[in-house]
């Protein structure tokens, strides 16, 4: 049932320091008996989680980036899936018609403002699409808040890519403080790894 879900999260993240005690579910589902609970917007959860907690926003494509890191600095992150339906705006159109919607989409629905709660955006480059959605944003879309981008190693997973990818990650995580204002302790990136591990295997 949905309700032993959020009693076990909310039992890991008890346990997790103080710094990053997280604010309950802010669009919880339905339970297993039909007993709705209030739900928010997202634009309203992502304003009750800066008035409440002092917690920046920060959008993202959902594909491989690091959200133990954001969790850590205690962001919220708020994952950009398309939207789905056809592009809503004209910037849709410099991108082929053969890119797939996510970033087609994406495009549009920022290029939009629809993001217009959100404190930055991150661009994980995971595919040549997502790797020039970040320039085509700022040159077209008109976007003039923070962005950042993180690199995934190529290839073979060798010595080479793995220094790549703590300097990738260290890099970020430099960034990405400056945003929230706080260092990236290493008992705050143990905690929102602990927390990550713990969604991920339910």
């Amino acid at each position: 049932p949905v309700h032993l879900a959020r009693q076990a999260l909310e039992t890991e993240r008890a346990a997790l320091p103080g710094a990053l005690q997280f604010a309950p579910m802010s669009n919880p589902p339905s339970d297993a008996d039909g007993t709705k609970v209030p739900c928010r917007s997202r634009i309203e959860s992502i304003r009750r989680q800066r008035a409440d907690h002092g917690r920046r926003a920060v959008v993202v494509p959902p594909v491989h980036y690091p959200k133990e890191i954001l969790t850590g600095l205690d962001l919220l992150a708020v994952e950009l899936w398309g939207p789905p339906g056809p592009p809503r705006s004209d910037e849709a159109g410099r991108v082929q018609a053969y890119v797939c919607a996510v970033v087609r989409n994406a495009l549009a629905f920022l290029s939009s403002d629809g993001a217009s709660e959100v404190d930055a955006a991150l661009f994980p480059h995971t595919c040549d699409s997502l790797q020039g959605l970040a320039t085509e944003l700022t040159d077209f879309g008109g976007w003039t808040r923070p962005f950042f981008v993180f690199q995934h190693p190529r290839g073979a997973d060798r010595p080479s890519a793995q220094r790549f990818l703590e300097a990738e990650l260290r890099s970020l995580a430099r960034e990405l403080e400056a945003l929230a204002g706080k260092e990236l302790s290493a008992e705050r990136l143990a905690g929102a790894i602990r927390l990550h591990d713990a969604i991920d295997a339910r």
